[in-house]
């Protein structure tokens, strides 16, 4: 799957977007080979979603990340 960032100041939480997209769209949206993502909060304000995948029009607030190692 290819993913592309089409918006330019990084955010810290770009770090958990891309695992996220490649195992939530390749076991609910199979068929979905390109993902755009875009940041609507540009400034950091929090009035929209830290994230919005184009394809399939999904937006993604991130609040909270849990890793587990075993």
């Amino acid at each position: 799957m290819k993913i592309d960032f089409i918006y330019k100041q990084p955010k810290r939480e770009d770090k958990y977007i891309k695992p996220l997209v490649e195992f939530y769209l390749s076991s609910y949206f199979p068929k979905i080979k390109k993902v755009d993502i875009d940041c609507p909060d540009k400034n950091n304000q929090y009035k929209a979603p830290d994230y919005f995948l184009v394809q399939p029009k999904i937006a993604i607030e991130i609040k909270e990340v849990h890793v587990k190692r075993v």
